[in-house]
Order: C-alpha cells, then structure tokens, then sequence
C-alpha cells in the first residue's frame, strides 16, 4: 500500500481534532439551518449557505477518514450532493431519499443575482460581484475534486482528492475577521454588515 505523504496525514490528524468538536454540536445545526431557510432575506441566506458549507467540509472530512471504500464513496457523494444540489447532474437521489438540496453552486448564484438588483454602494457592488466569482469558481473546483475522488479505486487516491475538496470549501467559506481579503460567504456577510445599503433601503428585495 503507498504510504500518504506527510502533509496529508497532518491534515487527516488535524481534521479528526475539528471534527470530534463539530459533531458534538451536529445535532443542534439543523433547527439553526430550518430557521434562517425559512426567512428569505440576504443575511439569513448567507447563513444557510454558510451552514451548508461547514456541512460539506464535515462530510469530505468523514470521507478522508473513512475506513471502507464503500463509506468514502457514501461521504464523496453526500458533498457531491450538498454542492450541485437536487437537479445537479450528479445527484444521487438514493443518498438523499427525504431531502430536497438546494445546492452549494445553485444558491451562491441566486444569492450573487439578488445582490446584483440590491441598491448598494458600487464599490461595495464591485467588491462583492468580484468574491462572488471567486466563491463560484472555488465551489465548482471543490466539485471537480470531489467527482474525481468519487473515481477513484483506492481509499488514499479518494482521501487526496478530499483534502482538496476540503481546501476549496474552507476557501468558499471564508474568514469573517476583519483583516480578511480572500473570497468567501464570511466576507460578503461582514461587507454587507459593515455598509449599508446606499439609499438606506432594506436588504430584502
């Protein structure tokens, strides 16, 4: 069997850390999830979207530690899932009988649209139209990543791809500290709250 390479068995041990801490609270996320996807404003769609990201992060972590191909490919195509949502092309509805998925890459594109018809600054507006591709261009990489760790036979090539499906959905996801200039669902959350709209109008178009 090829031994991992170091940096991925640093990442695998430091992912397990995390991931003992967020399963603790995992049974509390989804009465938070329901609530915010219940109200149609920008602010609590960026929190749904956030929630959904840190979801996909867990679960690509569960497929880097799985111990069975068959529950690394379960995992693979859980964020596959998460991200393209119900009517993406690779949905696999048998791995999500009960849900409807809005998907990672359909909502940050329903969001980037509503914000684009909101009357902000237009630095403001060009500063969240730029993060918004960015964000998209890092979801469908994180995609690309997990559809290749979905092809592949051996449980360390599959983790590999993980990782960096791991990678682009922190990415995607963002810092929300205020010395942050990368891409990222945080960012648009502290930017939208740091400006207000320009005419003083609401955020719910």
């Amino acid at each position: 069997m090829k031994k991992a390479p170091q940096w991925a068995i640093a990442t695998i041990l430091g992912a397990a850390v995390l991931l003992s801490g967020f399963l603790g609270s995992a049974a509390h996320a989804e009465p938070g999830l329901q609530q915010v996807e219940e109200d149609d404003s920008i602010e609590s769609r960026l929190t749904a979207l956030a929630i959904q990201l840190r979801m996909a992060m867990t679960l690509s972590t569960l497929a880097v530690l799985a111990p069975t191909p068959v529950a690394q490919r379960l995992h693979i195509q859980q964020v596959i899932n998460l991200i393209e949502g119900t009517g993406g092309r690779h949905f696999v509805r048998r791995v999500s009988p009960q849900e409807e998925i809005p998907g990672l890459i359909p909502s940050a594109k329903v969001l980037s649209a509503r914000l684009a018809t909101m009357p902000l600054d237009p630095t403001l507006r060009e500063s969240i139209s730029v993060l918004a591709k960015h964000t998209l261009f890092l979801l469908n990489s994180a995609l690309e990543a997990s559809l290749l760790g979905l092809r592949q036979r051996r449980l360390e090539g599959a983790a590999e791809g993980m990782l960096k499906a791991y990678a682009y959905l922190s990415a995607a996801l963002g810092c929300g500290s205020e010395s942050s200039n990368l891409s990222g669902v945080l960012v648009w959350s502290r930017l939208l709250a740091s400006s207000p709209p320009s005419d003083g109008a609401s955020r719910r178009p």
